[in-house]
């Protein structure tokens, strides 16, 4: 069966879904979002529709970058599973999460009318000068669909475009991603009875979703937390410590090492392996963080993977969070990039900031 074929049957599933939603109830949704279309299909998949097929490899290097590659211990995984669709194939791109649409205006065809209908007045004048433009789309077609339109009046300008802006519209369409996976979160119910505990207990926030749970809750008096999920197997580790000075503390690396085998020697009963850490400045939601990516392997289980983890100070309560994700599967072929996007949109509402009233 084409890929296509498999998309268009997913959608007419989804759409049956909605339909039973409705009629048992349940449609009365957490944000008064209407029993409409959903975009099919993985967080992950883009489908990149061009004006004519003769501007693929013009756009090729460009998607490439953007569509970097993720190292999970010893697989390698692109961060996007990418579909290229031009002409009249254009349609079957509607229905995908993310779309990249790069139009060439003197082209023509369906791609070039779909564009036109996309954009209002003000974009489309913006993007027919001589250097083009980007817009992006919020649910252009489907709900929980995203898109980036880049679009020049000619191909040297078109190219210009596409080479200068695909960092910034990978961090575009991941950072939809995860706004789009919390929302869908919201919609399927959060535990909001843990989110109230945890600030009036810890002073600090987060928001768990249903389809996790509470695993483990300061075992022996240890200060962490651990929530997980089934189906694969993954889960978010919450662990924190005092500090005289937490800000010198966040740029002590060997600190934070040392604070993340604690966590994971005290719940997970693994070790770190040191030939694969690597460090970056970064923020989790509006918080600055030190991020520290490796592998873990358990002393418990014959198996092991990836941890994602992320370091925040906390300078009025005298303390430094570590945000733990990983993930374990006990098949090499299984994807690991969609689960680390969940739990990083997950960790990403993080926050210790006092909740409104």
């Amino acid at each position: 069966m084409k890929r296509h074929d498999r998309r268009r049957r997913g959608l007419i599933l989804a759409v049956c879904g909605l339909v039973l939603l409705a009629a048992s109830g349940a449609g009365a949704q957490r944000e008064s979002e209407s029993a409409i279309l959903m975009a099919v299909g993985s967080y992950g998949d883009l489908a990149v529709a061009l004006s004519s097929a003769s501007l693929r490899p013009l756009a090729e290097p460009a998607v490439e970058r953007l569509n970097d590659t993720l190292t999970f211990v010893i697989k390698e995984e692109r961060r996007f599973t990418v579909d290229w669709y031009a002409g009249r194939d254009w349609k079957y791109a509607h229905d995908y999460k993310n779309l990249l649409i790069i139009v060439d205006w003197n082209d023509g065809g369906e791609v070039v009318a779909a564009a036109q209908k996309l954009l209002g007045p003000g974009d489309l004048a913006r993007l027919r000068t001589a250097e083009g433009g980007l817009v992006q789309l919020i649910d252009p077609y489907l709900s929980y669909q995203y898109g980036v339109l880049l679009a020049a009046n000619d191909r040297a300008a078109l190219k210009r475009l596409l080479e200068r802006n695909a960092p910034r519209i990978r961090a575009l369409v991941e950072a939809q991603n995860h706004e789009r996976i919390r929302r869908q979160f919201r919609r399927e119910g959060l535990r909001e009875t843990l989110t109230s505990r945890y600030w009036s207990r810890h002073r600090f926030l987060i928001d768990i979703p249903n389809a996790y749970r509470e695993n483990q809750v300061q075992p022996r008096g240890f200060p962490g937390i651990e929530w997980v999920r089934n189906g694969p197997t993954r889960g978010i580790t919450l662990m924190w410590r005092k500090a005289q000075n937490p800000a010198a503390m966040l740029r002590d690396r060997a600190a934070l090492l040392a604070m993340r085998r604690e966590m994971g020697d005290a719940l997970h009963h693994e070790d770190l392996s040191d030939a694969d850490l690597q460090w970056r400045e970064t923020k989790l939601g509006d918080l600055p963080a030190l991020c520290l990516t490796g592998s873990w392997t358990s002393r418990e289980l014959v198996g092991g993977g990836a941890f994602w983890c992320y370091f925040v100070a906390d300078p009025e309560g005298g303390r430094v969070f570590c945000l733990d994700l990983l993930a374990f599967m006990p098949s090499l072929d299984e994807p690991k990039m969609p689960l680390y996007r969940e739990m990083l949109a997950i960790a990403e509402t993080f926050s210790l900031r006092a909740p409104h009233p």
